[in-house]
């Protein structure tokens, strides 16, 4: 009886021990989710490319520059202002999350405005408009600023309908999980900017002129 009441003890000990063991491990395991979610809060509330964001991803973070495709270069302060609120206006839901060693896939439900539909949307106006605008006497100077118009009263248009669901390749560096600086990552980078990105890419000059 005392031997049976001993060897019970000993099973106790090791599965207590073993749960300690497992929870040590768990706790030494930091979440990939966690530095992704502080990205998206800082992407959602102003934070710079250029010097906030990239310090969310691995190396230099030269993909993370890329969020400065929607700047249209423009001096139109009404504009930038514009097209800055409509495109950090997202909603996310983290989905999943699959960890290996020290590398992991985080995937996301993104809700964002369309932004290259708005964009599509302004080329359209610019065509529709081209021959009253040429007919108007308007110097080269006054269509710009019509273009610009055009454009901002597409993006005030747009609604947070556009759904994505997307793959974040994370990696652990120095015992931090960053968002992975690289190609894989450029659809999430893409679904950031509404589809803006990779439509920009497809034109040589993204602001149509008319002579």
């Amino acid at each position: 009886m005392r031997r049976g009441i001993e060897v019970m003890r000993k099973l106790i000990m090791i599965l207590v021990l073993g749960c300690l063991i497992g929870l040590t491990a768990c706790a030494a395991q930091p979440n990939p989710t966690k530095p992704l979610e502080e990205f998206m809060y800082a992407f959602q509330n102003g934070a710079s490319a250029s010097d906030d964001l990239t310090n969310y991803f691995s190396e230099e973070g030269k993909f993370a520059l890329k969020l400065d495709a929607f700047d249209a270069g423009s001096d139109n302060e009404e504009l930038v202002k514009t097209m800055d609120m409509v495109i950090r206006d997202i909603d996310y839901e983290i989905i999943e999350t699959k960890i290996e060693k020290d590398t992991a896939i985080v995937t996301m439900k993104i809700t964002s405005h369309d932004i290259a539909g708005a964009y599509r949307a302004w080329i359209d106006g610019i065509v529709t408009r081209a021959m009253e605008w040429m007919n108007s006497g308007k110097t080269q100077e006054e269509l710009l600023a019509a273009e610009l118009e055009l454009l901002n009263e597409a993006f005030l248009s747009t609604t947070k309908s556009k759904i994505d669901t997307v793959d974040v390749s994370m990696v652990l560096v120095d015992k931090e999980w960053q968002i992975t600086d690289s190609e894989e990552n450029l659809p999430f980078i893409d679904v950031l900017t509404g589809g803006f990105l990779s439509m920009v890419e497809d034109f040589e000059d993204p602001i149509p002129e008319i002579e």
